[in-house]
């Protein structure tokens, strides 16, 4: 057994989440893993360190990207003894950190650089200095590894997914299928399909990002609202859904309609996506209540139409 930490900023940007969990070692097929969470929490960026990040995916100069590295290596470094000193567990019996980092641009379809079509993405959240600062081995860079050897870079969770979905397969004989909802709405399934080479039906796993998760809906709330997020849908439930806008967003969005592998982020999701959002329902004369109500029908309607 090992303890393990793991640090994660999502498209959000809304915190730092760090956790504690207790690691037995693989079986012979390395999936028979089990994970015991000892501690968890979410250190919320100070409200100037949220606004400064969604601003470097926008508009961030060199160095800012290279002041923010370290700002954030320092921070999640806090947040990791943080948990552990919660938990009442020296850092020196962690065994190792997993930092996912704060992604600031993912560009996976590609774009012409001097001849050539380049697929990048870019984290930040220096882990040289949470290796330093906790004495602890860190690992990171998981997008970027997985881009280098042909992914996408994203989504990350269907690793631990396509674990624990086996594991349901086998205790229960049934495929299954898990949504994880942050900024961008990924999915991870386990399907069986008809192997011919063999009797019966084997598992295949599937996982891919599907849509806007909550950055749409938090996006507004701050643009309409100056509210960081709609708690308890109270917002939305005031409003009215406006179905033709719903439908027309949909279908004029090209990534709900892309065959998987696939991922995106605020690249995509971002401020254009947002102001072509507010023109469409200015022009039909919706009430701030009503763009909240129709933007969350919009997330929670899109669905990945390719498997």
């Amino acid at each position: 057994m090992a303890l393990a930490v793991g640090l994660m900023s999502g498209t959000s940007a809304d915190g730092i989440d760090a956790c504690l969990v207790r690691v037995t070692e693989p079986g012979v097929h390395g999936d028979d893993v089990s994970l015991e969470v000892l501690g968890f929490l979410t250190r919320p960026y100070p409200a100037d360190v949220r606004e400064g990040l969604l601003s470097l995916s926008v508009q961030g100069t060199v160095q800012e990207v290279c002041v923010y590295n370290f700002l954030l290596g320092r921070m999640f470094a806090e947040a990791a003894e943080e948990v552990v000193r919660g938990c009442g567990v020296e850092m020196g019996e962690v065994e190792v950190i997993g930092s996912h980092g704060h992604t600031i641009c993912h560009l996976p379809e590609g774009r012409g650089l001097h001849g050539r079509l380049v697929s990048s993405t870019l984290q930040i959240g220096e882990p040289s200095l949470i290796a330093n600062e906790c004495g602890v081995t860190t690992v990171a860079d998981f997008r970027l590894a997985d881009m280098a050897v042909g992914g996408q870079g994203a989504p990350l969770v269907p690793y631990l997914d396509r674990i624990l979905l086996r594991q349901h397969l086998r205790r229960t004989g049934r495929p299954g299928l898990a949504l994880n909802l942050g900024g961008i709405g990924n999915v991870s399934a386990c399907i069986l399909t008809a192997d011919r080479n063999r009797h019966g039906d084997v598992p295949v796993f599937l996982g891919f990002d599907c849509g806007p998760g909550n950055m749409l809906v938090d996006a507004l709330m701050r643009k309409l609202f100056g509210r960081e997020m709609d708690e308890d849908g109270k917002t939305a439930f005031a409003g009215r859904v406006c179905e033709s806008l719903v439908n027309a967003l949909l279908q004029e969005d090209r990534f709900i309609h892309q065959r998987p592998p696939k991922s995106t982020g605020r690249e995509h999701y971002g401020e254009a996506y947002l102001e072509d959002f507010t023109a469409k329902s200015n022009r039909l004369g919706l009430s701030p209540q009503d763009c909240i109500a129709t933007v969350t029908c919009h997330t929670h309607t899109h669905t990945p139409t390719h498997t």
